[in-house]
């Protein structure tokens, strides 16, 4: 029986004669994820074909294996790093977006999208990509860093400090991130919305643009 890891996507076969009626556990070769099985139930009838349920993609792609879709992904995802280093943002965005709809698992799909969203300043859509990569994978540190620039750029204080905190955890050796904490921490009730002056102060800068190519610029 043909199975399928539900965190990266690769297939495998199963074999039925080894599956109890409960069901058995399977660990994925590729990423050792470990899931839940159980012997397919007898069809249903329907005017559906397989080629209409198996491989739900956009585009029509058909029946691609798995492992092909997402050797296709990486592609994508390397050329959008080179549109990046060419700062070719549209071009770069457009890479990144198919990544995502390849993979939406792809370890640098969201967390990318959230940077270049953040480039151009668009912002509720760099929140939005920088959520999904952490809902992906909790320990992104970048996806966790840029996000706490991104709320402290729309003066969400309270939001930046929580997930610079986080960001902390996982690297308690960012002096930066912990400058930015105990800024946050001084002046929070006191801080208006752009209240740059504060910031550069402590040597800070709150242009959540710059700080997003800062802090991602190591992963590209």
């Amino acid at each position: 029986m043909k199975v399928q890891c539900n965190k990266c996507g690769a297939q495998g076969n199963v074999d039925t004669t080894k599956i109890p009626s409960r069901g058995i556990r399977v660990s994925c070769p590729r990423c050792r994820n470990i899931f839940f099985v159980k012997k397919e139930e007898p069809p249903l009838s329907s005017s559906l074909k397989s080629k209409d349920i198996l491989m739900p993609s956009s585009k029509s792609r058909g029946l691609i294996p798995s492992e092909t879709i997402i050797q296709d992904a990486d592609t994508a995802a390397q050329r959008g790093r080179e549109f990046l280093k060419r700062n070719l943002i549209e071009e770069a965005l457009e890479s990144f977006q198919k990544v995502v709809e390849l993979n939406p698992r792809h370890p640098d799909g969201y967390r990318t999208l959230g940077f270049i969203y953040g480039r151009k300043e668009m912002w509720p859509e760099a929140l939005k990509a920088l959520e999904k990569a952490l809902e992906i994978n909790p320990n992104d540190l970048q996806s966790q860093k840029n996000l706490g620039i991104l709320h402290l750029k729309q003066g969400n204080f309270d939001n930046a400090l929580s997930a610079l905190e986080k960001a902390f955890e996982l690297n308690p050796n960012d002096e930066k991130i912990r400058a930015y904490i105990k800024a946050l921490k001084e002046k929070k009730s006191q801080l208006k919305e752009g209240s740059v002056e504060f910031w550069r102060s402590k040597g800070l800068s709150v242009r959540a643009s710059n700080s997003l190519v800062k802090v991602s610029r190591v992963t590209l």
